[in-house]
């Protein structure tokens, strides 16, 4: 019995060593993955570059250099750095809009076929809250539009909607100032739909892409 229960305690014991031994290497992995990804996220938490236009002029960051799909154009963010924030409301999703809380203050578009550039701001006083092209890229077609909602300058934050077309690089405010926007689509490939909140109310819009004018805009009841 003793030879037996000495086997015995000895085959535990080995059992034993070896769940300790995988145990520790579990604990090495897992502190290396942690580590790891603290370090991915404070490389990717890195600033974006800091630009000037000029050795007197004020300084910007660029972020968000993007291609747009379906084009030979790159869509580069403009930023103040000062670090203030805009307050740009909630996160909107419908129709494609994105509210950022940086405090963002021009639109660049590069064609890297011919290196010309156009700002779709004449300057970067204002905060964009919000643009997107149209129509949304669910199947990498290339857009035909963008727009832009631009905040007010004064206390009361009231929104200025742009759109543009990024073939011609006409573009015009179809609404100077309303309170806020829930949707903006392309229903077909010769309008924009908006849905809009102005002075307590909700309205509709339908633009013309070809002329940038409304051609219908009505009340939306809601009770």
């Amino acid at each position: 019995m003793s030879a037996e229960k000495t086997v015995a305690h000895g085959a535990f014991a080995r059992w034993t060593i070896y769940a300790m031994a995988a145990i520790g290497v579990l604990g090495c992995l897992g502190v290396i993955a942690i580590v790891s990804m603290i370090y991915g996220s404070i490389r990717r938490s890195e600033p974006p570059a800091v630009v000037r236009a000029g050795e007197t002029a004020p300084a910007f960051e660029i972020d968000q250099v993007e291609r747009v799909p379906g084009t030979s154009l790159i869509k580069i963010e403009i930023f103040a750095t000062d670090g203030r924030r805009s307050g740009g409301g909630a996160s909107l999703t419908s129709g494609g809009l994105g509210y950022r809380s940086e405090d963002r203050r021009n639109i660049l578009l590069l064609d890297t076929s011919t290196g010309k550039s156009r700002r779709l701001l004449p300057d970067n006083r204002r905060n964009v809250a919000a643009f997107g092209l149209l129509p949304e890229d669910r199947d990498n077609t290339a857009p035909c539009c963008y727009y832009l909602l631009v905040n007010g300058e004064n206390a009361v934050r009231r929104q200025e909607v742009i759109l543009g077309v990024l073939a011609s690089g006409d573009q015009a405010t179809v609404l100077p100032a309303v309170d806020g926007v829930d949707s903006i689509s392309m229903p077909d490939k010769d309008h924009v739909a908006l849905v809009v909140r102005d002075r307590q109310r909700l309205f509709f819009h339908f633009v013309d892409v070809v002329t940038l004018k409304r051609t219908a805009s009505h009340a939306i009841a809601i009770n």
